[in-house]
């Protein structure tokens, strides 16, 4: 007799709880995909990437002709790969650059300063929307 108080106890504790709960805390899938896909303010995922004025060929045609290799890097013979995080913004411009992972020597201060003059893109959209969106950039340092 104890043990089906004990579990109709438990059933109304588990009904009741249920049916306290607000439509508040009931996050629908496109929400959830929205919070999980923002970053301060800035989407990691879009429906349409942003692309470069003229296409990814002229950005690094543009990148291979303002990018200067540090001379102590050459020195040292370091090469490798700089990844520079930013956002391009609803305009398309590019801002709050960062480095993800350098290969110090100068090289990662080179690709900041190579990307930070870079000019404006085509901007993400987010239904149809342009947004702000987080980019990663890899920036090759090869002798």
């Amino acid at each position: 007799m104890q043990t089906n108080k004990t579990i109709f106890g438990l059933i109304l504790f588990l009904v009741i709880s249920i049916m306290s709960c607000s439509k508040e805390t009931i996050v629908t899938t496109d929400e959830a995909l929205k919070q999980t896909n923002m970053v301060n303010g800035a989407y990691t995922v879009v429906d349409e990437q942003p692309m470069p004025t003229g296409g990814m060929g002229l950005f690094y045609k543009y990148v291979g002709e303002t990018l200067r290799y540090p001379e102590q890097a050459k020195q040292d013979s370091i090469q490798g790969k700089v990844f520079i995080k930013f956002i391009v913004s609803e305009t398309g411009a590019l801002s709050n650059f960062e480095v993800l992972k350098g290969i110090g020597h100068g090289c990662d201060e080179a690709a900041l300063n190579s990307l930070s003059d870079a000019p404006a893109w085509i901007p993400g959209k987010q239904k149809g929307e342009a947004v702000k969106v987080w980019m990663v950039m890899p920036i090759v340092f090869k002798l």
